[in-house]
């Protein structure tokens, strides 16, 4: 056991390992920076710390029954009072005896290794690093641990589910593989998240400018994925599916987005490319092959909406707008009998809504409802009509729309429901779930006092009451849904 232990991490070493290549810091011998080292024989004994760098550590022993041989494998784990730290594999390069005051030790030069494996035993990573804007990364710092009244400061260069890798220019530093530390991180537009991590490798870079430092995260994962899973979504470094496949997951996505109209030819070209991809990807225009097939009459007495995030259009839908005019009626081609009151009032009418499959389950719908939702108010127009399968029917009706009572057969689906949104009412918040309230009713409600539609006073009144009632009716809401859970 001894000697396979021994053959992997020699195999393992990187040649001239076993030459210094950062200066290391030198500590005061008695200052209590003590360490257990441990043979792979089971024997032990305590030593002290005397010098510290990225690389390895020499330590200084006066226990004479005990004499390690360069190429040896050890343990060594921190026993410094008030640090967590778990052993780590360390490589024997040299051993020497030192005298000073009639006391005689014995100084040994270690070099850090990971656990014990084969060359043909590739480390494998339990989860996908993603890795960090260049522009707006995000950085760390932590308190030394032997050091007192000195900060460490990091870059974070990669994230994943479980942890990060982290840049540190600073080669002065307590930092050993397995030590444990309480790492404070901040993620632009996420704020600051505190995390215990474990160090668990060291690696120098190739001009020796920096090293990197590779964490796991211990204890609950809940913040850390969610806070980091955001940042790569607003960043536009990964989407919505490439989080999920990962661990992480974005919280209000929707505040990275934005949405715009088609500024060019080449984004009207994007919005076909895009609805080609999204409904072929359901099982529907099978017969289209190319873009230009997507392309309809209804398409020139509409107006297209974009969502962006960053650069990248990630969904996009228009606004039909009929009013009573049949002609431009979508659904009254399709047959679809359209109950009168639309026709007396007029209407507009919201069709092919589509999104990246990547972005599915992100909040890009939600977004661009919010916007349609404003823009037709603005137009005059009270109703917005659109239709829906039962599978996407409990989405619909959070955010405010109602069904007409009329079904038919039309898009590959033979229960397709016609539904409505009575738009003023859900702006004058009596008639809007508290989700249709958050997402849509309250950015035209300022926009009705900034145009003053409606007197100062009322306006006053109703943003003062979604203040005080909405985190109550959200508490309710989601004690509701954990009960329906449990039943």
């Amino acid at each position: 056991m001894e000697g396979d232990l021994k053959r992997k991490n020699i195999l393992s070493l990187e040649p001239g390992l076993e030459k210094r290549r950062v200066k290391r810091r030198a500590l005061y011998l008695g200052e209590g920076h003590q360490v257990q080292v441990k043979r792979i024989s089971g024997e032990n004994f305590q030593a002290e710390i005397v010098e510290l760098s990225a690389e390895g550590m020499t330590i200084s022993c006066e226990t004479e029954s005990f004499s390690l041989s360069p190429g040896e494998l050890i343990s060594v784990c921190y026993q410094v009072p008030g640090v967590e730290a778990n052993p780590v594999y360390a490589i024997v390069l040299n051993q020497s005896e030192q005298s000073f005051l009639g006391r005689t030790s014995r100084r040994v030069g270690l070099s850090y290794v990971g656990e014990p494996r084969l060359p043909e035993d590739a480390e494998r990573r339990h989860s996908k690093r993603f890795l960090c804007s260049q522009e707006f990364p995000p950085i760390a710092f932590c308190e030394e641990a032997l050091f007192l009244q000195e900060f460490l400061y990091f870059k974070l260069h990669e994230i994943s589910a479980n942890g990060a890798r982290l840049r540190i220019s600073d080669h002065f530093n307590s930092l050993i593989p397995g030590l444990i530390i309480e790492l404070k991180v901040f993620f632009p537009t996420e704020g600051v998240l505190a995390q215990k991590v474990e160090i668990k490798s060291i690696q120098l870079s190739s001009d020796l400018s920096h090293s990197f430092v590779s964490v796991k995260c211990l204890g609950d994962l809940k913040a850390w994925r969610q806070r980091a899973g955001s940042y790569l979504f607003f960043h536009g470094l990964a989407s919505s599916k490439a989080l999920r496949r990962a661990g992480l997951y974005e919280k209000d996505s929707y505040r990275g987005m934005r949405v715009c109209h088609p500024e060019s030819e080449e984004d009207w070209q994007k919005i076909l490319e895009l609805r080609l991809q999204a409904y072929q990807a359901v099982g529907k225009f099978k017969t289209a092959k190319e873009r230009g097939d997507m392309l309809d009459r209804y398409d020139s007495f509409s107006r297209q909406l974009l969502c962006r995030l960053g650069q990248d259009i990630i969904a996009c839908s228009r606004i039909v707008f009929v009013g009573k005019d049949p002609d431009r009626s979508e659904h009254h081609a399709l047959g679809v009998e359209i109950p009168d009151f639309l026709w007396k009032e007029g209407f507009v009418e919201v069709s092919r809504a589509c999104a990246k499959p990547e972005y599915w389950g992100s909040d890009s719908f939600t977004v661009l409802l919010r916007h349609m939702g404003r823009i037709v108010y603005q137009s005059g127009f009270r109703y917005m009509v659109a239709n829906c399968n039962p599978n996407l029917w409990p989405l619909y009706k959070k955010i405010g729309f109602k069904k007409t009572g009329v079904v038919f057969a039309a898009f590959g689906t033979e229960d397709c429901n016609l539904i409505v949104m009575d738009i003023k009412r859900v702006f004058e918040v009596r008639d809007a779930s508290f989700v249709g309230f958050n997402l849509i009713s309250l950015p035209p409600v300022e926009y009705i006092h900034q145009r003053e539609h409606s007197t100062p006073l009322r306006i006053r009144w109703l943003l003062r009451l979604h203040r005080i009632l909405n985190p109550l009716i959200r508490k309710v809401f989601f004690w509701l849904k954990s009960r329906k859970k449990r039943l």
